[in-house]
């Protein structure tokens, strides 16, 4: 097991923290497998397919989710793959070339 999954504050945390968990999808899966990982039982507070109802949740103090347990100090290796289909634009948002050019 990576040395960083034994970070105390990060398994402090799970271990005492209601999670709000994606369902069926590649992040799910994901934060399935570092539950495995660390070997432990979390308190789930709900699985939710949809991102503004796991941000709504998190906001109401229901539990923590996405944006609180992502930001660690060390890669957790959990990635979506992202796919797009654009059409060219007359005006197209400068963003998207950069992000069009590193794909």
């Amino acid at each position: 097991m990576p040395t960083h999954l034994n970070h105390p504050t990060m398994l402090d945390r799970l271990m005492n923290e209601r999670l709000i968990l994606p369902t069926e999808t590649v992040v799910g899966a994901e934060c399935e497998n570092l539950i495995a990982k660390l070997n432990f039982r979390p308190q789930i507070a709900a699985t939710v397919d949809d991102m503004a109802m796991i941000r709504l949740l998190t906001r109401e103090g229901a539990g923590i989710a996405n944006g609180t347990v992502a930001i660690a100090p060390f890669d957790l290796d959990i990635a979506e793959p992202f796919f797009a289909v654009t059409l060219p634009r007359r005006f197209p948002h400068p963003a998207l070339a950069q992000i069009l050019t590193r794909a």
